[in-house]
């Protein structure tokens, strides 16, 4: 496991819950718990480091296609009214190349394909390679309306990113507060040739809604949400994470085999929903499930404080992880 040997307990606390756990555990050693304990903590951060490169893929088709929105053609002399039906209308933004039929503009479904050709920079430094299609059955300010997203060849940082993403609008609900169930089925293989895959059903809802924001926002889908900003100097580690400006709350599920080939399956506990946003690339409260091979871990990410800390319990043993340097606290 990487990192055990910078492993710091806190020596009262540690002692109490030894002692303990001495009552609860029959077929584990004592000194197992811990080690398993942070080899399922360390899977734990694999999978949000790929949800997050997930989604941050995810963002970004939105952020091009809301943006051909945007792009206003009132002007006879302008291309796009001397192109054919079914040509493509081909817009380049910083690099990026965005193409779609010139019918499909106003209408629906349609197909919208993003291409970041052999490298773009984008924000904190993330570069893009390979293509996103995009298809879109309805406005997405319609009840159900989907997007559905197809990594193509698409890396971040040299992490391949497959799968296919679906994306359903499902409405307000009693607090006027946007919903989103997102499916996913996606593989994300790492520098080191590791390979995740993970099937996940999620519902998002905006918590904190602005009062300008239109119901149908997603995050914040500007063009310059996704510039490179050379001046923002992040981590290698938070480079590849989505900086989520708004906050959401996350329910759902998955499953799939972790980086280390071992099956699991995660659940969000109904009234702890995880959240997460506020300019904050990791989960700031809420708790969770994960089950690998016999054991069962509960995950306690806190009270909505912006840090890289949370509770773990494994047989009756809980430690602070802190996710970011992988270290006990």
């Amino acid at each position: 496991m990487n990192q055990l040997g910078s492993m710091k307990l806190k020596r009262s606390s540690f002692l109490i819950l030894l002692a303990g756990s001495l009552i609860h555990f029959t077929s584990c050693t004592n000194s197992s718990i811990p080690e398993r304990s942070l080899e399922m903590a360390s899977d734990v951060n694999t999978l949000i480091q790929a949800e997050s490169m997930n989604d941050m893929a995810l963002h970004l088709a939105d952020v091009y296609v809301n943006f051909l929105e945007t792009i206003k053609n009132n002007d006879p002399k302008d291309t796009i009214y001397n192109l054919p039906n079914g040509a493509y209308l081909q817009v380049d933004i910083d690099g990026v190349i965005v193409r779609i039929k010139k019918e499909e503009r106003s209408l629906h479904p349609r197909n919208i394909f993003i291409d970041f050709g052999t490298g773009v920079n984008l924000r904190l430094g993330n570069v893009f390679k390979g293509q996103i299609h995009v298809r879109e059955t309805a406005a997405m300010s319609e009840t159900n309306a989907k997007r559905t997203y197809v990594f193509s060849n698409l890396e971040l940082n040299g992490h391949t990113i497959k799968g296919t993403n679906t994306r359903t609008y499902l409405g307000v609900n009693s607090d006027l507060q946007p919903m989103w169930k997102i499916d996913s089925n996606d593989s994300i293989t790492f520098q080191d040739g590791r390979t995740l895959r993970w099937n996940a059903e999620r519902t998002l809802t905006r918590v904190n809604v602005p009062s300008s924001a239109k119901p149908t926002d997603f995050d914040e889908n500007v063009i310059d949400s996704i510039r490179y900003d050379a001046t923002q100097q992040v981590s290698e580690k938070m480079k590849s994470m989505m900086l989520w400006d708004q906050l959401y709350s996350v329910y759902g599920v998955s499953n799939g085999v972790n980086a280390d080939g071992k099956a699991f399956t995660t659940r969000i506990l109904e009234g702890y929903p995880l959240h997460i946003g506020m300019g904050f690339p990791c989960y700031i409260s809420g708790k969770c499930l994960l089950k690998e091979d016999k054991d069962l871990l509960m995950l306690d990410f806190g009270n909505k404080k912006r840090d890289f800390l949370l509770t773990i319990t494994l047989h009756g043993l809980s430690l602070e992880y802190d996710s970011l340097d992988g270290n006990v606290k």
